[in-house]
């Protein structure tokens, strides 16, 4: 009575779990690519505001990554404070602090707003307020508070929003699944075809 090649079973059982890793590794990589694709264009806190004078307005953040370098909040005036004189100088006199908090009311980044940390990016009629550090995802409430506003804004259509800083390198692990997946289907193909030919001649007995 013929025996059972061992070698057959060893070599089909790896190429079985090799393609299931494969196949695993590959949806990661697809739903990390997803995640960085959506981080892009997110804004984890977006309301309207009225900044032309003192208040203080509190909204939700929904935070969805925690590994960018950084966050910043934004300001987009409609219409731009062109005829007011330089938007970047005008804004440069707002003053204030934005305060994030969790749901039990721990302070988990807190960050002024004056002359130091507002600048212009990308479109004018765009300014980056302030900036911070990332922090966990999870559901958090962003606190405004303005100390001193900007006169000019009164009447204009207000936004602010949070963009999260991204270099690139936040996609490094959906590189890195891919190159699992790659590496574990060529494993997976070369021990399939490696026992291929004994499994369709002899199956998986042992003889000529």
């Amino acid at each position: 009575m013929r025996g059972i090649a061992i070698g057959r079973i060893v070599g089909l059982l790896i190429a079985m779990i090799a393609i299931a890793v494969s196949i695993r590794c590959a949806r990661e990589c697809v739903q990390r690519n997803v995640e960085f694709h959506q981080w892009i264009d997110s804004r984890p806190l977006e309301a309207s505001a009225d900044l032309s004078k003192p208040t203080e307005i509190t909204v939700p953040l929904r935070q969805t990554c925690g590994t960018s370098h950084g966050e910043s909040l934004y300001l987009k005036v409609t219409p731009s404070l062109e005829d007011q004189g330089k938007p970047e100088e005008l804004l440069k006199e707002l003053s204030g602090r934005v305060v994030i908090k969790d749901v039990d009311g721990n302070v988990i980044r807190s960050a002024k707003i004056d002359a130091t940390t507002i600048h212009q990016y990308g479109p004018e009629e765009e300014t980056i307020l302030t900036g911070f550090g990332s922090f966990p995802p999870g559901d958090y409430l962003a606190t405004i508070h303005v100390e001193l506003g900007v006169p000019p804004l009164a009447g204009r259509k207000q936004v602010l929003f949070v963009k999260y800083q991204l270099c690139g390198l936040e996609q490094f692990p959906a590189w890195f699944f891919g190159a699992l997946s790659f590496g574990a289907l060529l494993m997976g193909v070369v021990a399939a075809v490696s026992v291929l030919p004994g499994l369709l001649r002899r199956g998986l007995k042992v003889g000529a």
